[in-house]
């Protein structure tokens, strides 16, 4: 990789500097690099090898595809309408556009579905960013004539994270909370929390959920290639959580397979906005880990929405980014994880939040 050109956040806009470096103001940035990947593929375009120095130091790194460690094969995709209507997918494998790479000090996870490559680096001394800038600014470097980089501009950074960024609540929801009509819905037969296929090996399956604002966002940018790019940034995310969960310091490590992956295009009645004042953090949440408890054939283990909102604790208090029950991995009616889906960050917060849900916070190694 090579550092090629003039500092590019100063021309970044608030969404622009949210969605690269998971800020809304300029000096919030944290130092970084801008660099022009340097990626070796194999004939049939998977990618094979990154070139990149970190911390003055020159590394290759060898990855492998992750997409079938990220969803089962009978993946069930829903595009869900208000009235209950909608589309329904079965065995719809997405394409291989995510990759893993795993070392004795190094794990990365680089995913590169629109020709650009996201992803997260982890070392011993911290954990490392790399993000595409904005298409609109390409305009404003120049490329050096040595650069053979087939990608544009990127940048790199480490990852400093604000202790406000996240939370974790005690509260629980029982049965008795559930209106009558919700808890009329039948029992579904699943299991719950561990499943041990081999010794260490332990194994979380999750349905991912998208809310009718986020969908609004994805829609207004793409058209008619939403949904497309709302599973490849989902399966970003996870791919990032993933590799944060198979460092050395998260004990168990845990690997999370998406069984369900539901866009809500109309948002449901029981999750109105009026009824969370539009993204309460614990309110959403509450409606959220009520829904997925009874949404259809229950088949997962956790639960895990990403939002449009800008979810707050309420007027006159901070944003947060996150939120989720604190050891509700193994509890059906809490085992549900609330976080914004806006920016790349949401990669952090679901890792900090899954955290929370199975009491394994503390050994992440995450940045605080």
């Amino acid at each position: 990789m090579f550092q090629i050109c003039d500092s590019i956040a100063p021309f970044l806009s608030a969404d622009e500097l949210r969605y690269t470096f998971g800020v809304q103001r300029l000096h919030d940035v944290p130092t970084y690099e801008e660099i022009f990947p340097m990626a070796i593929y194999s004939e049939d375009g998977q990618l094979q090898r990154l070139r990149i120095n970190i911390s003055n130091e020159r590394h290759e790194l060898e990855f492998t595809p992750s997409i079938s460690s990220l969803v089962v094969p009978h993946l069930t995709t829903v595009y869900r309408n208000g009235d209950g209507s909608g589309r329904l997918h079965v065995d719809l494998q997405p394409r291989s556009c995510h990759y893993q790479h795993h070392s004795n000090e190094t794990f990365a996870a680089v995913s590169n579905c629109d020709g650009s490559l996201k992803g997260l680096i982890v070392r011993p001394d911290g954990v490392y960013v790399i993000h595409p800038v904005p298409d609109r600014h390409l305009h404003r470097f120049r490329r050096s004539s040595d650069s053979d980089s087939s990608h544009g501009l990127h940048v790199l950074y480490k990852r400093e994270t604000a202790e406000d960024d996240f939370c974790g609540i005690e509260s629980l929801i029982t049965s008795n909370e559930l209106t009558e009509d919700e808890s009329a819905v039948s029992e579904d037969v699943y299991v719950i929390g561990e499943r041990l296929t081999q010794e260490s090996d332990l194994i979380v399956e999750l349905a991912i959920f998208v809310d009718e604002l986020l969908w609004r966002h994805f829609s207004s940018k793409y058209g008619g290639l939403a949904n497309s790019k709302l599973q490849e940034y989902a399966l970003t995310m996870l791919n990032n959580i993933q590799i944060m969960y198979h460092q050395p310091t998260a004990v168990p490590q845990l690997t999370f397979h998406v069984v369900r992956f539901e866009v809500l295009t109309t948002q449901p009645s029981s999750m109105a906005p009026h009824l969370h004042n539009n993204g309460h953090a614990q309110q959403y949440l509450d409606r959220f880990c009520r829904f997925q408890r009874t949404a259809g054939a229950r088949d997962w283990d956790h639960a895990f929405l990403l939002t449009g909102y800008d979810i707050h604790r309420g007027t006159g208090s901070r944003s947060i980014s996150g939120i989720a029950r604190l050891d509700g991995m193994c509890d059906p009616w809490n085992t549900c994880t609330l976080a914004e889906g806006l920016d790349f960050t949401s990669a952090f917060i679901g890792t900090h939040e899954l955290g929370h849900s199975n009491r394994m916070i503390d050994k992440l190694g995450l940045p605080e």
